[in-house]
C-alpha cells in the first residue's frame, strides 16, 4: 500500500507541467517459479494544480507478467503488460490553470477521461544509478524500452529510458538519464514527453 500527495504524474504531458496527483495505490506481487513473476495493481487519484484547484479524480488498474532471462548485478527482464485509467474530469479548468493558456482550453486537454495501453517490454541493466552502496564498478548502467498499443491514440506508441553512472573519484556519482514517452500522448493536443537529467552525487562520510 502506497500513499502520494503532491506527487508528479504521468497522466499527460501538460499535467506534468501544471498539475500535481494525490493517489493510494496497492500492489499484489506473485512469483510462479524462479523466473516468472506476476504483478496486480490498482488506486484511486486525484488531480489537482499546482495551486490546488481540483482537476479530477479517477482509478487506475494494471497487471504484468515479467520473464526474467538474466538476473544478478546485469539483469534481463521482458514483461507482457496492461494498464486501465478512468477519470472524472471537471467541466472547467480553474483559473489558474487558464491563466497559463492563450486559447480557450478544456480540462480535457490535461486529464484523459479514459485511457488503456497494452504491450511489451524490455529492461537490461548493470548495477543501479544512485546506489548509496553500488555492487558492481564502472559503469553502471539501465535501459528500458517499451513498445504497444495506446487508447486515445489508436495506434502504436513506444517508449524507452536509458541511462549511465560513472564513479570519478571513487566515492561520488556522475550520471545521465534520457527518455521518450508516447504515452503520455494522452489527451487532445498534448504530445509525447521528453525527460533528460544530468546529476553529481558524493557519498560523504563513508
Amino acid at each position: 500500500l502506497a500513499l502520494q500527495e503532491n506527487g508528479l504524474t504521468e497522466a499527460s504531458a501538460l499535467l506534468r507541467m501544471l498539475g500535481v496527483v494525490d493517489s493510494v495505490t496497492t500492489e499484489l506481487d506473485y512469483r510462479l517459479d524462479g523466473r516468472i513473476s506476476t504483478s496486480l495493481r490498482g488506486g484511486l487519484h486525484r488531480y489537482r494544480s499546482l495551486a490546488g484547484s481540483e482537476l479530477g479524480d479517477g482509478w487506475t488498474a494494471g497487471l504484468t507478467l515479467t520473464y526474467q532471462l538474466a538476473g544478478g548485478a546485469s539483469p534481463c527482464l521482458v514483461s507482457a503488460g496492461a494498464a486501465w485509467e478512468r477519470n472524472a474530469v471537471v467541466d472547467q479548468l480553474p483559473a489558474d490553470v487558464r491563466s497559463r493558456f492563450t486559447t480557450d482550453v478544456g480540462a480535457a486537454a490535461l486529464v484523459p477521461e479514459t485511457y488503456h495501453d497494452i504491450g511489451l517490454s524490455i529492461h537490461m541493466g548493470r548495477g543501479m544509478l544512485r546506489d548509496d552502496f553500488p555492487q558492481v564498478a564502472n559503469p553502471r548502467w539501465f535501459s528500458d524500452f517499451w513498445i504497444g498499443y495506446t487508447e486515445p491514440g489508436n495506434g502504436l506508441a513506444v517508449a524507452a529510458r536509458t541511462g549511465l553512472g560513472i564513479s570519478l573519484l571513487g566515492g561520488d556519482e556522475f550520471g545521465l538519464t534520457a527518455g521518450y514517452d508516447d504515452r503520455l500522448n494522452r489527451t487532445a493536443g498534448s504530445g509525447p514527453g521528453f525527460e533528460l537529467q544530468v546529476y553529481y552525487r558524493n557519498y560523504f562520510g563513508r
